[in-house]
């Protein structure tokens, strides 16, 4: 799955930042992997946003994990 923010709003980009942590939690614990691609100066709304967007996709202990809850 691909993930970016849902709009341009302060609102928006803080949730999208906060989306990306607890996906990282799911990486660390060897669910997905994750990649994402930083803001960069220069680029609109660097000030406020720390990614622009974010790839994660399941690993073969994460997809064993979710047969086994299911």
């Amino acid at each position: 799955m691909v993930f970016q923010a849902e709009g341009k709003s302060i609102r928006a980009e803080t949730a999208f930042d906060n989306r990306v942590d607890a996906l990282r939690d799911l990486r660390r614990a060897g669910w997905i992997v994750l990649e994402t691609w930083p803001a960069e100066r220069g680029q609109r709304g660097y000030a406020r946003r720390r990614y622009i967007a974010a790839q994660a996709s399941l690993t073969p202990s994460g997809r064993e994990s979710l047969e086994l809850m299911g």
